[in-house]
């Protein structure tokens, strides 16, 4: 019977412990789960942060993109409008240009038109001034004798 009671002793000592070890066993299994849970809590939390904080920044920066997007846009349009103002600048510099070579070559040939009328009109004056000139010698002079005939035709004598 002491055996008995030493074992049933020992029995109930060893029930004891390896209730107390499957205790321990449980509850730090319990706590491992509720850690992770709590880790996959933590970290579905923290996801879900930077899910949203990102699509926020996302929202942002398209915003953003949008604005700059409008600026260029618009600078784009005065850039062009100055260049098609330039453009037309130059267009209309150039048509002066060619309306100021005309204007100088239809002057030019005006001023070459002239000369050749005073050059036509000089000469013109100058042959009826010497013809007035001739006619006035042939009425106050008479006849001009301009043909002197041999009195002799034995000149080589």
């Amino acid at each position: 019977e002491v055996d008995r009671e030493d074992t049933a002793f020992e029995d109930e000592l060893r029930q004891k412990a390896e209730e107390e070890i499957w205790e321990r066993l449980e509850e730090e299994q319990r706590k491992q789960r509720d850690a992770r849970s709590y880790l996959q809590a933590e970290v579905d939390r923290g996801r879900q942060q930077q899910i949203k904080a990102k699509f926020q920044t996302s929202n942002l920066d398209l915003e953003e993109d949008l604005v700059v997007m409008s600026r260029f846009r618009e600078q784009q349009k005065e850039l062009d409008r100055i260049e098609a103002e330039k453009e037309e600048a130059r267009r209309q510099a150039r048509l002066d240009n060619v309306m100021g070579i005309r204007g100088q070559a239809a002057l030019k040939e005006k001023a070459r038109m002239r000369e050749e009328q005073e050059k036509f009109l000089s000469n013109k004056l100058m042959l009826k001034t010497e013809q007035a000139h001739m006619e006035k010698l042939a009425t106050q002079a008479g006849k001009a004798r301009t043909f002197y005939p041999i009195k002799q035709t034995q000149w080589y004598t």
